[in-house]
């Protein structure tokens, strides 16, 4: 691997530890895509059940459309789009948690232009967040530092000078942080690396060259001991950089399918996620839903602890919590294995698919499935299914106002020719902080929960 470091102190350039939160409280932030890599939270009050009628305490419209997750500071909502035939407009909109009112929303010019279609992504990266400011990448490449006013910081455009971003359906890796740095992953048939910048100026801190490949994954940093690294599970191989160099520290070769789910990360374990590609075998698949055991500074540098027998990993990626790793399909089916040894505990059916990451809070897990149905089931090696929440009916799924209010009613819409977004609205992300769910669809956003919500881990489950 081929990498090129800046000549001044990459001590003072910057921070060597994670992403520090004295300026927000963990239960009243999400940070990142996954929030930092595994979406076991401690965040207090979240409700247990809702419904179109119940529960839900705001649904705003959102501008253009967006695959993106929501990052929350504090009281604020922060969340990108993206519109126009090319995908020319780029926007970051800012809104209230308390009511859901639109603080400020910016718009930016995308650099390189990219036919709108359905089958691409369509803002897909989700932003960073810190005290200073929102770090924000779209799939055009254009990558904005913007303070929490909305005034704009730097611009860098990654993909203007190295043309066109070759992958299927599109740019969809999500920005991960440290301190003082928002890394990046490009990882197509074109040239690919991982690249650190600056946060304060957008300067390059480091690059290092990837082996070409196809990927939707996204990067996450985390420690080991003394050592911080970035870990990316992409395409074949699931990596290790010293995120303060950029330097390959080790690879894991030789999975399969772990093209759109990322790597989970607790303590010295990585869970590796992968789904079974068309026409190819469901046990090498299933084998590389695996877990790696990391050993800094010993005679091998990693160690595959187990590989699964079954389970696969399909959209979203695992979701480790309490002992316990879960894995869902692309049929909606859910395996929940032993996190220390592999064996599988059960595999059930829950209410659909999901493209939004799973949240697991106290004795329950929460799988936003996505046709808007919610799956929250006991945490632990039986399952047990205890709510199944609906945000939306099929009768009245969410619309644009002007859709809503076309002339002739439903029927009149209904003559209207339509998207596939408007036909079938998804879930795709959800960010939780205490008392809050923020579910995000391509065009709306929903809080749900309000100030007098029931804790999920008080309410008498065992």
């Amino acid at each position: 691997m081929k990498r090129k470091s800046m000549t001044y102190s990459l001590a003072t350039c910057m921070g060597l530890s994670l992403l520090s939160m004295a300026s927000a409280n963990a239960t009243e932030a999400w940070t990142e895509f996954r929030n930092g890599g595994n979406t076991s939270i401690e965040a207090q009050g979240l409700p247990v059940t809702w419904s179109p009628d119940e529960g839900i305490a705001w649904k705003i419209e959102l501008p253009g459309y967006g695959q993106s997750s929501p990052v929350i500071w504090k009281d604020v909502v922060y969340l990108t789009s993206i519109q126009g035939d090319d995908k020319e407009q780029c926007f970051l909109v800012a809104i209230e948690m308390a009511s859901g009112d639109v603080l400020w929303q910016r718009e930016y010019p995308a650099t390189v232009r990219l036919k709108n279609a359905e089958m691409v992504s369509r803002a897909a990266p989700t932003p960073v967040i810190d005290a200073n400011g929102i770090y924000v990448l779209f799939e055009s490449g254009d990558l904005h530092a913007i303070s929490h006013d909305g005034s704009s910081q730097w611009h860098k455009s990654l993909f203007e000078d190295a043309g066109s971003y070759k992958n299927n359906h599109g740019y969809a890796a999500s920005l991960t942080q440290m301190d003082n740095a928002v890394i990046v992953l490009v990882d197509h048939t074109g040239p690919s690396y991982l690249l650190a910048l600056n946060k304060q100026t957008g300067e390059e801190v480091w690059k290092t060259e990837r082996t070409s490949r196809t990927s939707w994954s996204s990067p996450c940093v985390t420690q080991f001991g003394d050592q911080v690294q970035v870990i990316v599970s992409s395409g074949g191989t699931v990596d290790g950089y010293d995120a303060r160099t950029g330097k390959q520290l080790w690879s894991c070769s030789g999975l399969n399918g772990n093209t759109i789910p990322s790597a989970t990360p607790v303590g010295d374990l990585i869970f590796v996620g992968a789904s079974q590609a068309r026409g190819g075998a469901s046990e090498a698949a299933a084998a590389s839903n695996c877990c790696v055991k990391i050993t800094p500074g010993g005679d091998a540098p990693y160690q595959v602890l187990w590989k699964a027998e079954k389970a696969l990993c399909s959209y979203v990626s695992p979701l480790a919590h309490r002992g316990y790793v879960y894995y869902v399909n692309s049929v909606g089916v859910l395996y929940c294995l032993e996190a220390a040894t592999g064996r599988q505990c059960y595999a059930e059916r829950i209410d659909g698919a999901c493209w939004a990451q799973p949240v697991a809070v106290g004795d329950l897990i929460y799988f936003f499935t996505k046709k808007g149905v919610t799956s929250v089931v006991k945490a632990g090696p039986e399952f047990e299914q205890v709510a199944s929440n609906r945000l939306w009916t099929e009768e009245a799924p969410p619309r644009r106002a002007a859709e809503e209010a076309a002339p002739g009613g439903e029927s009149g819409a209904e003559a209207q020719p339509r998207s596939r977004e408007q036909m079938d609205p998804i879930i795709y992300a959800v960010a939780a902080v205490d008392r809050a769910f923020v579910i995000r669809l391509g065009t709306h956003l929903y809080r749900i929960g309000t100030n007098v919500a029931v804790a999920a881990g008080e309410t008498g489950l065992k």
